[in-house]
């Protein structure tokens, strides 16, 4: 007997579910860690800078994983998720009016979370939200279109960038202005009053870290899978051309990323190989995603997904990974507070500025990941039963 479309989609559950894995990591080496390294932009002052130990580098260079394919299963969901609205018969304006909402939701949620930092910080889910909103009128093109289009982006994006005319100036504080900020690259905006001179990175700053359109196409790229995959789910062939596009599509990324950095110019946004520390080889521009980048993750998720397509499993499952996948928005929402709250509990609250000394090594990233996800896990499991209870409820939004 063939599976179900629901466990055909178990591999985007388990895949998000590694995603919050690793970005639980990321974010407690942030909160815990004194090793926390993050020279992934020109912007930052990365290029040439000094590499550290390779557990260092490795421990931050594997989570880059995580916001490229958040944002790229975001838009597959959402593809799949309207074409289920269309085949119901819902209208054209009622999808939209849905998209509209869950955008606008999405980029309030971010705001919600930057008051785990002292400051408004613009990170993933504004980008989500961004995207979902431009996806409001880009959905009527064709999937070709929009794959197409998205792939132009990864490959023309640095040019385009700098056909607007800009390049940062390496800085602790890259400034952008709000057009910069939001649609092409990362940087600092002043916002009109002061800041507090004792913590320069305080409020009245806002930091667009995620800006619109550099992210819009790893979600147009998701949305074209999404309804390219939608009416494959019902047999086992389509799931086998579901995992040969993946596979193709993975090593066609894979490749290109080699070939970039063997031509060690154009495609990573400033950041060349400069010495033989193979290091370097891996460090992409992830603020704002490089064609390296993309090519390097996007083709790690699409092998990774290929596998997980292949694997057996029940949607009610309670495995971590299935649990933590289908609830990733949920977890995000809470897992960095729950961070920061145990490091104010320990350290009192001048742990609360970003600046504040980080009081662990290394270690602290993987035990904090583990033991906030350890705590999460029971929350997350009561989640998802609710949200099943309810699926017609405003939790259908998160």
């Amino acid at each position: 007997m063939s599976a179900s479309p629901a466990e055909r989609l178990l591999a985007f559950d388990r895949m998000r579910g590694i995603v919050m894995a690793l970005m639980a990591v990321d974010h407690a080496s942030a909160v815990f860690s004194a090793d926390k390294f993050g020279a992934d932009a020109y912007a930052f002052g990365a290029a040439g800078a000094e590499l550290p130990s390779a557990a260092i580098f490795l421990t931050r260079w594997v989570t880059h994983l995580c916001a490229p394919t958040f944002v790229f299963l975001a838009g597959a969901a959402l593809a799949l998720s309207v074409e289920k609205r269309i085949a119901r018969g819902d209208s054209a304006r009622q999808i939209d009016s849905h998209l509209l909402a869950r955008g606008l939701i999405l980029i309030a949620l971010e705001v919600w979370f930057s008051l785990n930092a002292t400051f408004p910080l613009l990170q993933v889910l504004f980008a989500i939200g961004g995207s979902i909103l431009c996806m409001i009128a880009l959905r009527r093109l064709p999937n070709a279109w929009i794959a197409s289009l998205a792939v132009a982006w990864i490959v023309c994006g640095e040019w385009l960038t700098a056909a607007v005319g800009y390049k940062p100036t390496p800085s602790p504080l890259p400034m952008a202005t709000p057009t910069e900020g939001m649609l092409f690259t990362m940087g600092f905006y002043d916002l009109p009053f002061e800041a507090p001179a004792a913590d320069p990175f305080a409020v009245g700053k806002v930091l667009f870290l995620y800006p619109i359109l550099p992210w819009l196409a790893a979600m147009m790229l998701g949305w074209s899978f999404g309804r390219w995959i939608a009416p494959r789910l019902a047999d086992a062939t389509g799931q086998r051309q579901a995992t040969r596009l993946l596979l193709v599509s993975g090593t066609i990324g894979l490749l290109a990323f080699v070939v970039q950095r063997l031509c060690n110019g154009y495609g990573n946004y400033w950041l060349p190989v400069t010495d033989d520390n193979w290091l370097r080889w891996l460090q992409v521009s992830k603020y704002p995603p490089s064609l390296a980048f993309y090519a390097l993750e996007l083709g790690l998720m699409a092998w990774i997904l290929a596998a997980l397509m292949r694997m057996p499993g029940r949607a009610n499952s309670r495995g971590p990974l299935i649990v933590f996948g289908q609830t990733a928005l949920f977890f995000y929402l809470l897992h960095a507070h729950l961070m920061w709250a145990f490091r104010i509990a320990v350290f009192g609250w001048d742990a609360y500025r970003v600046m504040a000394p980080k009081p662990w090594g290394l270690e602290s990233a993987w035990i904090g990941a583990a033991a906030t996800m350890a705590a999460l896990y029971p929350l997350c499991l009561w989640y998802r039963g609710v949200k099943r209870r309810n699926p017609n409820s405003v939790l259908r939004f998160f």
